[in-house]
């Protein structure tokens, strides 16, 4: 017989319909919510847990829908209400080997919808899936369909040939397609993306003017073309794209908090929090490194910002804030997203709620965008996103009102996830059974390859020698070294390299590796 627990007496967010319940009592009966109603109207059954809720709001389990899971990650996503991600880039095997036990039980977590492995047509890490052709890109979206993922990703140097490939494979199999995209996206939405990650692809699309558009092909690295052109964009082409994206349907995660979060007015206030959140006991199985990284974050946007000012990023985060707040005032479909582990899983998708509603957004809207609007894109609205008869009773209960302050959906008193109250506290003795099996970020530099180097030979009589390297995931910061030691490094491109080896160390015999090494982290 399965166990039945009411929550009675809390005010119950209806985000489907846009109200609230005062006075609600919701009964679960096993994993799903069996009766809503309202004060007398719903009799309690007999022997039921109650849990007495007069003052307090319900609203459903949040879903984050761009996470990079990690096994160390289920205990601060559940503290902090997160009972659903979507997981858009991890080793498929694992991934899905996690999802797989959290349905079961096995595994203490949220609930996981993972892309698995995406498609990637330049600066491949050892989890994606290289492809170089759209025949290329179809035969390796068939696939991942094969591998059971729910959804397809799509990531640098796709183009729209390539889009439309998988796009045909993915929807032929009821799946979506969403993407890190750097190719402009109206052109990436017409040939078949669903949804856009991190707002790429909007100033490339926005961004008409001569001279702007040759200072944006003067960003060359992943970060420079994740960052640095906001400032560029112009707000006259807005309203053009948000109608090819309200047309079809395409839904945007701005991602604000990751991509702008050393330049947001509360920077100071969340490096505060996260400092003092992770100097928790509970939490002490993080990374050390992961710890350093997130909170290096708030005084340096992934390293060296050479090309943009502060001024700059300050004003591409107003650029890009301005265009959410346009697309969901026509309305368009925003999803919230915090792209963790770039930022602290579960506070992260709280803190991008908050920037969402500075966008212009209604605290209901922040609210759809992780409840009811996620739930659509993943297509599982039948069991997600709301609360109501039928569906699974995950929800969150808040000690105050989110639609007076967003920034309440953190006054968590209670969360409950599969129709049981769970122990949302932090254990230092917590451990996934099946730990992530690469160690390698996806999050900061590249590892760099070098593929050609010229010349190879040199002689001691020689003066001090110029080298070219030709290769992949070069940076402006990248250092070319001779058996270790560094040398005056000249980036001329992400695929190519000048370096002097000085005659000193020409004048030892023998045969000395040469390497290039990019900054930490990763690199």
């Amino acid at each position: 017989m399965s166990q039945t627990l009411v929550i009675r007496g809390g005010t119950l967010i209806d985000v489907s319909g846009g109200k609230s319940l005062q006075n609600s009592v919701i009964v679960i009966e096993g994993d799903r919510f069996h009766q809503i109603g309202q004060g007398q109207m719903v009799s309690v059954p007999p022997g039921a847990e109650v849990i007495e809720a007069p003052g307090k709001w319900i609203i459903p389990g949040l879903i984050d829908s761009h996470v990079h899971y990690r096994d160390w990650m289920p205990e601060l996503f559940l503290a902090f209400g997160v009972t659903s991600v979507k997981d858009l880039g991890n080793p498929t095997e694992w991934i899905l080997a996690q999802r797989e036990g959290v349905t079961r039980g096995k595994i203490v977590g949220p609930r996981i919808f993972a892309s698995g492995s995406l498609l990637i047509a330049r600066g491949a890490r050892s989890h994606h899936i290289p492809v170089s052709s759209p025949e290329e890109a179809r035969r390796e979206t068939k696939k991942l369909i094969e591998c059971g993922v729910d959804v397809i990703k799509v990531h640098l140097g796709v183009t729209a040939d390539m889009i439309r490939a998988v796009a045909e494979e993915a929807h032929r199999a009821g799946l979506r397609v969403t993407g890190h995209i750097d190719l402009s996206a109206r052109d990436a939405v017409l040939a078949g993306l669903d949804g856009v990650e991190h707002a790429t692809g909007i100033d490339r699309a926005t961004i008409r003017d001569p001279l702007r558009v040759q200072k944006l092909a003067q960003f060359s690295t992943l970060i420079e073309k994740f960052i640095g052109p906001g400032h560029l964009m112009e707000p006259r082409y807005f309203d053009e794209l948000i109608q090819i994206f309200v047309e079809r349907g395409t839904y945007v995660g701005p991602n604000l908090i990751t991509l702008w979060g050393a330049v947001v007015e509360h920077r100071r206030q969340h490096e505060y929090e996260d400092f003092h959140l992770l100097r928790q006991p509970g939490l002490d199985y993080i990374p050390e490194d992961r710890r350093r990284y997130w909170l290096d974050n708030y005084n340096a946007v992934y390293g060296a910002t050479a090309k943009y000012s502060f001024e700059d990023l300050r004003q591409g985060f107003i650029q890009h804030r301005d265009f959410i707040g346009q697309l969901a005032r026509a309305g368009g479909k925003v999803v919230a997203e915090s792209d963790t582990g770039a930022v602290v899983p579960g506070i992260g998708l709280h803190r991008e709620l908050e920037l969402l509603v500075e966008a212009g957004m209604t605290p209901m809207q922040a609210l759809q965008s992780a409840t009811t609007v996620a739930a659509e894109f993943l297509q599982k609205e039948k069991d997600l996103g709301s609360i109501a008869p039928g569906k699974l009773a995950d929800l969150v209960v808040l000690g105050l009102n989110p639609l007076e302050s967003i920034s309440n959906t953190q006054k968590i008193d209670r969360v409950i996830q599969g129709g049981r109250v769970l122990d949302h506290g932090f254990h230092r003795e917590f451990t996934n059974p099946i730990p992530r099996p690469s160690h390698e970020e996806f999050y900061g530099n590249p590892l760099p390859q070098i593929e050609k180097l010229s010349p190879v030979i040199a002689t001691e009589e020689d003066p001090e020698t110029e080298i070219t390297l030709r290769g992949t995931s070069f940076q402006r910061e990248s250092v070319a070294r001779l058996d270790g030691v560094g040398l005056h490094t000249e980036f001329l491109s992400p695929t190519e390299l000048r370096a002097i080896i000085p005659a000193r160390l020409l004048r030892r015999v023998g045969t000395f590796p040469v390497t290039v090494t990019n900054p930490k982290p990763e690199g």
